[in-house]
Parts: C-alpha cells; sequence; structure tokens
C-alpha cells in the first residue's frame, strides 16, 4: 500500500494523475489483483483521505490533495479522458459562470494544456463550427488579445469589456 501512496503522491507533487491501467501494468512490481485491493483500501482508509479517484469513460486517475488541487485535476482529468475542444469549452463555460470573466487564448498555452498558437487556431475552428460548442464566442482587445466566454453565462458587451480592461485598459489607469 505504501508503495502506491508514495507513487500517487510523487506523481501529484510534479502535476501528473497516475492511471489505474498504469497500476496494473505492473510499475510497481504488484500483481494486478492486489493492486485493486490496494487502492480499494487507500480510498476508505482515512489515513488516505488526501487520496482521490476520478473515474472516466476508459480509466480512473488518482491523486492526492495534499499537492494538486481537484480543480487542476479535474482538468488534467478531462485531458485524458476526453476531446480537447470540450475540455477548453467546460473550462470556458465554468470560468463565464463561476467569476464572471472571459478566458484568455492565451491560457490554452500553460500547463496542463501547453498548446501552440496552430493547434489553437485548429482547435477554436473545431469549436467553433460545432453545435455542441454554439455558446462558445470570441472577443478582442482593441490590442488584438482573444479571448472565449460562453454566452449563456455572460454577454458579449460584459465579456468584451471585461477583456479590454484586462488587456489595455488597467494599463493605461494607473
Amino acid at each position: 500500500m505504501k508503495r502506491i501512496l508514495e507513487h500517487i503522491k510523487n506523481s501529484s507533487k510534479v502535476g501528473e494523475l497516475v492511471s489505474k491501467s498504469e497500476l496494473l501494468k505492473g510499475s510497481l512490481e504488484i500483481e494486478a489483483p492486489e493492486i485493486e485491493k490496494l487502492l480499494a483500501e487507500i480510498l476508505s482508509s482515512e489515513e488516505s483521505s488526501d487520496i482521490k479517484e476520478l473515474i472516466g469513460m476508459t480509466d480512473s486517475f488518482y491523486y492526492s490533495t495534499d499537492y494538486m488541487s481537484d480543480a487542476y485535476a479535474e482538468v488534467i482529468f478531462k485531458l485524458k479522458d476526453e476531446n480537447i475542444e470540450k475540455t477548453i469549452s467546460d473550462y470556458v463555460r465554468k470560468e463565464s459562470k463561476i467569476y464572471p470573466r472571459p478566458t484568455a487564448l492565451e491560457v490554452f498555452k500553460l500547463n496542463p494544456f501547453k498548446k501552440n498558437d496552430q493547434e489553437l487556431e485548429e482547435i477554436s475552428k473545431r469549436i467553433e463550427a460545432s453545435d455542441e460548442f454554439k455558446d462558445i464566442q470570441k472577443v478582442l482587445a482593441s490590442n488584438g488579445a482573444v479571448y472565449l466566454y460562453s454566452d449563456i453565462h455572460m454577454t458579449k458587451g460584459h465579456a468584451r469589456g471585461l477583456c479590454e480592461w484586462v488587456e489595455v485598459g488597467q494599463f493605461e489607469n494607473p
């Protein structure tokens, strides 16, 4: 049990989830039936209450809340388990609803997304073309910065105003 716990915690420290399939392949030199039993013990034990499980369509993933936030783990999980268009759209919807604020396209160049300009342009085109993501809209700041927002949770004017303030206005008003 200790080896699995250490592996999950060490992976979480560096921003990675541990998949059940990875554990079952024997990377820790523990037999598959024993892995299943140990994971069940870990998830039910108060001593390892920081270990969380995310169950996907094809695999389960584990992380430690001592080293990784639930929100960050959720984004990584979605990147592993779903398509990138859905993951980005869900992220934009959440930002638009909770805060409410538009999301700079630049965010998706950073961890955990790590997309380059060309990839983001292609992803943006696929989002625009899909009925599933028709609420995801673009606004531009006067400096050319691109932001995305969900028109379910924000108006275009509000998104544009916030985008302009973040990119230009705050620097012109000390």
